[in-house]
């Protein structure tokens, strides 16, 4: 709460009870969320600040200092996955991150991921067939 000093954040919050109980945070400073897909479903995948100890900055840039990551216990653990990505699709066969490369000038990768099991695979960075300055993305399909 901003009027008592705290710094202003956007909390993830989750209810194991449909809200009979109090809600629980899972993180703080959270720019966007999902639920995972397939042998994933209870897992919770985010992007969030690093820095929790100031005012959360609005995301209307790229920024290097916001991380893509998941937890599969609510919060208690969290996984990096793309350190530097700042926006995600998590479709049925494939998960998709926007990575800052530089902030200065709003540089970005794709990297994918595409979904095997109950394995988790590393994220690569996407084939494009031509050299390109990657300044954002924005996905249509992504089955």
């Amino acid at each position: 709460d901003a009027r008592n000093g705290s710094p202003c954040t956007h909390q993830l919050l989750v209810t194991r009870d449909l809200g009979r109980t109090a809600l629980e945070s899972v993180s703080r400073h959270v720019v966007q969320f999902s639920w995972g897909r397939g042998d994933f479903t209870d897992r919770i995948y985010f992007t969030h600040f690093r820095d929790k100890n100031t005012r959360q900055p609005m995301l209307s840039r790229w920024m290097e200092s916001v991380d893509f990551v998941s937890t599969d216990d609510f919060g208690k653990h969290v996984t990096t996955h793309v350190p530097r990505g700042n926006k995600f699709v998590v479709s049925e066969q494939f998960t998709l991150v926007a990575q800052c490369l530089d902030a200065q000038s709003q540089n970005v990768q794709l990297m994918v991921r595409k979904h095997s099991g109950n394995r988790d695979q590393p994220f690569e960075k996407a084939f494009i067939p031509t050299n390109l300055a990657e300044k954002s993305y924005a996905v249509l399909d992504a089955s």
